[in-house]
């Protein structure tokens, strides 16, 4: 209750040309004998601090990085080599910046900002394939059994677009991206792998653990093993976790939840009415 929220907006491009502006006028009050030459003065106010400020896009570090590199260049070719690789270097940055927004946006259910965001990633030179791989990751990450679908969608627009290319290939990109953000979103099967992750961890940490499967899984014939297909339903109660695993999902619950979302409601109904938990 007494902590205080800021929110903290970057600088606008002016507010950047007046911070490098100001450094540039101390660097001369500041250090002495190192004064620079008029001509490279005028040349640096005039075109080099509006052009940083401009495309640095709020980010004063790079921009007073390029500057301070500006004042150990020699002639004019070095300081159009520096700023267009220092710019050039920050570009490739942005690229990964804007995959993130994209996947933000399509978990929070919003089209219209993730395919703004992918056309501003593929506009600044990112790999299309790369962000269709995004894609398919998210199908199954963010999506899950809550619409199975989705991975299909999503491989299928990656596997339309290696046959079209650009720039039709963008209509594939559109739909894997529109569709995964307007579908139901479930993570459970992202938990579910945390949870198996750390009942194995758990186990194997214990000095005389035994985490083989049961042997009735894995002896062929083993008389023990009931086939669920003799069954009703083709489903007999029988324990598949080895011992110190079936512990673990006792005294914790199930690692899988399936959410209320989607298709996820059945499976979440059906495994209930199995096991009962």
């Amino acid at each position: 209750s007494r902590i205080r929220t800021q929110r903290v907006h970057p600088p606008l491009e002016q507010d950047v040309l007046s911070l490098l502006t100001h450094s540039l006028e101390q660097r001369n009050l500041s250090t002495p004998g190192t004064e620079l030459s008029e001509a490279k003065r005028q040349r640096l106010i005039e075109k080099w601090l509006p052009a940083i400020a401009k495309r640095s896009d709020g980010d004063v570090r790079l921009a007073l990085n390029i500057l301070d590199g500006l004042l150990h260049c020699e002639d004019e070719i070095a300081e159009d080599d520096l700023v267009s690789g220092q710019l050039r270097a920050w570009t490739s940055k942005t690229h990964y910046d804007y995959a993130s927004a994209m996947i933000k946006s399509m978990r929070g259910s919003d089209p219209d900002a993730a395919l703004f965001y992918a056309n501003a990633a593929l506009e600044s030179g990112e790999d299309p394939l790369f962000l269709l791989r995004r894609c398919i990751i998210f199908a199954s990450e963010d999506v899950g059994n809550a619409d199975p679908q989705a991975l299909r969608i999503a491989i299928a627009c990656a596997e339309a677009f290696e046959r079209i290319g650009m720039p039709e290939g963008r209509y594939a990109i559109a739909q894997s991206v529109c569709y995964l953000s307007s579908t139901v979103k479930s993570n459970r099967l992202l938990k579910a792998l945390g949870t198996i992750s750390e009942w194995w961890k758990k186990a194997s940490e214990q000095p005389q653990h035994n985490i083989a499967p049961p042997a009735h899984l894995v002896l062929k014939g083993h008389e023990k093993y009931r086939y669920p297909h003799n069954y009703p339903h083709s489903f007999v109660r029988e324990q598949y976790l080895p011992d110190e695993i079936e512990k673990f999902r006792r005294s914790s619950g199930p690692a899988y939840l399936p959410s209320d979302e989607g298709q996820e409601i059945r499976l979440k109904e059906r495994l209930k009415s199995l096991w009962n938990r």
